[in-house]
């Protein structure tokens, strides 16, 4: 699946889990994704954090050192294993934790409005995605983005558009109050972004 990062739904996504990393405070993080771009994204969040960085592939690395002085770490030359890994939307990718304390994790969820809309969006669901994660982690879902409430708020705020525009603007601001999701509609969630520690 190709992912903007640029986008509002990744923007956010990347926002939560750099304020989530920022809470565990590590000395050192992977970012797990083969996308130039969304590492890129994910160093903008967390540049002002004194962090060791470890990336996939020397092509990131390059980029990071080209465009922001970052001096990231290959992980694959590497034996040593950063305290936390950042996860965005890499799971789809089939990358997995390497033993780190602390996994954030944004995933896609197929249940969620968007399959209705584009069947093929996400193929597995956020319950699926994270028994993969369970074998090793304590696993809390902390957020989910665009969830039914969301959604609803949405849709009623656009059919009363074109008829009262004072409405329209009052259901928008209550739509997007829900648009992150901390209650139980994380599982029906277009997004779901996932905290782990460490299972002892």
């Amino acid at each position: 699946m190709q992912i903007d990062p640029y986008s509002n739904e990744i923007r956010y996504s990347l926002s939560l889990m750099a304020y989530h990393l920022n809470l565990v405070r590590p000395s050192s993080v992977r970012i797990a994704s083969h996308s130039v771009e969304i590492v890129k994204s994910v160093v903008r969040q967390l540049s002002y954090q004194p962090l060791s960085i470890f990336v996939e592939t020397h092509e990131i690395q390059t980029a990071l050192a080209d465009l922001f002085g970052v001096m990231a770490n290959v992980t694959q030359n590497r034996n040593e294993i950063a305290d936390a890994v950042m996860m965005p939307f890499s799971l789809e990718e089939g990358l997995r934790p390497r033993g780190e304390e602390i996994v954030i994790a944004a995933c896609y969820n197929a249940l969620s409005y968007k399959t209705l809309l584009h069947p093929l969006a996400a193929k597995e669901t956020i319950s699926k995605k994270l028994r993969t994660l369970e074998t090793n982690y304590l696993v809390i879902p902390v957020a989910g983005l665009f969830s039914p409430s969301f959604i609803l708020w949405f849709t009623l705020a656009k059919v009363v558009e074109r008829f009262d525009s004072a409405l329209y603007f009052q259901l928008e601001d209550h739509a997007m109050h829900h648009m992150i999701e901390r209650g139980p509609w994380w599982r029906l969630s277009y997004i779901v972004i996932v905290t782990g520690q460490a299972a002892s």
